[in-house]
């Protein structure tokens, strides 16, 4: 679900098991932040102690997890993870130290170090790190690998979740917000402006936006990137700050029940 039908899920939800009033946009783009990121730290927590149960490193059990599709506990898709060819991100996560590498098919933990460190282990004979064993340096948002002479690294990171932002524009007829989603925009058709989606569908007429002071103006919204089943999860964490507590079965069938009545 999109994070329109997500903040509508959640006050059709609230809004039946207690007499409360829904948040606005604002108050929703909050919370939503800072459950984004708890759910993060509970799922990081869940494969710590996976690998823990296991007796291997943290950065063994997530590598397997994101490459060879075995996972116990939750499926590769529940942890934000990525692969890169190059060495250029600011998105990674804890721990720095507990990363992997594919070579050749196998796997190794680079071992990252200040640049003093690897400046001078990479000039002294005894210490310099060898193609199987290799570690890294951070200079601002770029991992440096070494020894450089590594035709291929495949590097498999954690990775923060990206921030999610909703945005939003109010119809004029009745003050209605109405949700902007990604890559939708305002433009000005005579002397009212119209919200169209990415495609060029008219989505609502007559609107405002609050902040726009330029049109067309694009949406800043920025979708969940976590797989879709784990929207669920997300909603129950904001369900819960709300003193809506529900079992993850409970959350499926209202969840149901809501994508029923969108569909007629």
């Amino acid at each position: 679900m999109n994070l329109g039908e997500l903040k509508e899920f959640i006050e059709a939800i609230s809004n039946k098991d207690q007499a409360g009033n829904s948040f606005t946009p604002e108050q929703f783009n909050l919370i939503l932040k800072q459950e984004n990121l708890d759910l993060f730290n509970i799922e990081c927590e869940k494969l710590k102690q996976l690998a823990q149960a296991k007796g291997q490193p943290f950065y063994k059990t997530y590598y397997n997890a994101n490459n060879l599709n075995e996972f116990e506990v939750i499926s590769t898709e529940n942890i934000v993870g990525g692969k890169l060819l190059i060495s250029t991100l600011n998105d990674y996560a804890y721990p720095i130290t507990g990363i992997a590498m594919g070579y050749n098919g196998g796997d190794r933990k680079v071992d990252f170090d200040d640049d003093n460190e690897v400046s001078r282990r990479r000039t002294n004979l005894l210490t310099k790190p060898p193609y199987w064993y290799p570690m890294g340096v951070r200079k601002g948002d770029t991992l440096y690998f070494y020894p450089n002479d590594i035709a291929l690294l495949e590097f498999t990171y954690l990775k923060f979740p990206a921030e999610p932002n909703y945005d939003y524009c109010i119809r004029n007829s009745n003050y209605q917000k109405v949700y902007m989603p990604v890559g939708s925009n305002i433009t000005a058709v005579g002397p009212i402006y119209n919200l169209y989606s990415s495609v060029g569908v008219l989505l609502a007429g007559n609107v405002l936006h609050l902040t726009a002071t330029v049109y067309p103006y694009t949406s800043t919204s920025i979708e969940l990137e976590w797989a879709v089943n784990m929207h669920i999860k997300i909603a129950g964490l904001i369900l819960s700050k709300m003193a809506v507590n529900l079992r993850d079965q409970e959350l499926q069938q209202y969840s149901l029940i809501e994508e029923k009545k969108q569909q007629t």
